[in-house]
């Protein structure tokens, strides 16, 4: 009698333990440390193209939950410092949102649109902070080489530029280093002369796209006040690849 009540306590302190348990699982303490970064002009996946001016910031992490409880990580869960600001929309890969069970890890990437000018990064999270050093800029998506320029008095179809200003032929060679088509759209380009002045383009003549891994020579043309000296010309492929080239 005593033996088979002493064998029901045990059961029964078992089957509380185990509902103690469940009930509560235990303190996650998940940390994360750096395992690389690097710019790149798009996010993961592909998901979103940086706009003119910035990079994403892609960092490689393994995650460790040496915690005793299940926990959980989450794009929400990353706070980036630099200096030009704080950032706090994250891109996670490969899901947004995981859960690390006791003694598991995980490799995780987690990237943040930022200015190409940044620096001095920590990322954080849940109150820890990681020194990521700014990484070497990204590979160029496309190539953008000034042949010559030409400042003429009649655009392509013979006419005439207002008074006091001209046209300028500028004759480019692109090559396609991107995974997708370079559209060869007039809104694309952006003149800027010595002064600091910017003019859209007034023509485009060539291909209306350049396949990938394919080169192109493409006139543009611009109307400038005739005194004006070409400086810079930008190409922004909206949602797309950007870049710049200096006149010389």
């Amino acid at each position: 009698m005593l033996v088979g009540l002493l064998a029901l306590a045990v059961v029964v302190a078992i089957v509380a333990v185990a509902g103690f348990l469940l009930i509560h699982p235990g303190t996650p303490d998940i940390r994360v440390s750096e395992a690389g970064s690097e710019y790149r002009f798009e996010s993961p996946g592909f998901a979103f193209h940086s706009t003119p001016g910035e990079y994403y910031l892609v960092v490689d992490l393994l995650a460790r939950n040496v915690g005793s409880g299940p926990g959980s990580l989450a794009f929400s869960d990353f706070r980036l410092n630099a200096t030009g600001g704080p950032y706090d929309r994250a891109v996670l890969q490969p899901t947004a949102y995981m859960t690390l069970a006791p003694g598991g890890q995980a490799s995780v990437t987690v990237a943040f649109a930022v200015n190409a000018t940044d620096g001095g990064y920590r990322l954080e999270y849940g109150g820890q902070a990681v020194s990521v050093p700014a990484p070497p800029p990204p590979p160029p998506e496309f190539d953008m080489h000034v042949d010559n320029v030409t400042a003429n008095s009649e655009d392509n179809n013979g006419f005439r530029a207002s008074p006091g200003y001209a046209f300028q032929w500028v004759n480019l060679t692109f090559a396609n280093l991107w995974h997708g088509g370079l559209e060869m759209n007039v809104f694309y380009f952006l003149l800027e002369d010595a002064a600091g002045a910017r003019y859209p383009a007034h023509t485009v003549i060539g291909p209306g796209t350049i396949a990938p891994g394919a080169s192109a020579r493409v006139t543009v043309i611009w109307e400038t006040p005739a005194s004006a000296v070409p400086f810079r010309i930008s190409f922004d492929q909206v949602l797309g690849p950007w870049g710049t080239v200096t006149v010389s």
